[in-house]
This record gives structure tokens, C-alpha cells and sequence, in this order.
């Protein structure tokens, strides 16, 4: 169970800060870009910090996923 939870975090993770990143660089209007940045900001501390990254790591490698 605990898999799917890391999983799915880690996925709906990877999907939002690649959607911001897109729009961050992909987007004709300045309001966009900056809202998206804004994004990323917000995402950066929680989603790459080494606690977090490690936990899914190691659940991942448990599950035998990676």
C-alpha cells in the first residue's frame, strides 16, 4: 500500500513540475511564465528535498520497482 502512496506522489510530482517547466519556458506571455516559475518555486523544497526524494527512493527499491 504504501508503494502506490510514494508512487503516486512521486508521480503527480513529475507530472506538475513538468507541466510548470513547460510553461515556464514555452509560454508567449509574461504572466504565464511568471505564475509557472512561481510553481516551481513553491515545489522546489518540498518535492526535491533529500528526505523526501530518499523516502520514495527507498520505498520504490523495496517494492521492487527500482
Amino acid at each position: 500500500m504504501w508503494a502506490w502512496f510514494f508512487g503516486g506522489y512521486a508521480v503527480f510530482f513529475a507530472v506538475v513540475a513538468g507541466c510548470a517547466a513547460l510553461v515556464s519556458c514555452c509560454a508567449r506571455e509574461a504572466r504565464q511564465r511568471a505564475d509557472a516559475l512561481k510553481v516551481l518555486k513553491y515545489l522546489a523544497p518540498g518535492g526535491l528535498g533529500v528526505g523526501t526524494v530518499a523516502a520514495v527512493l527507498i520505498r520504490l527499491h523495496q517494492t521492487g520497482l527500482l
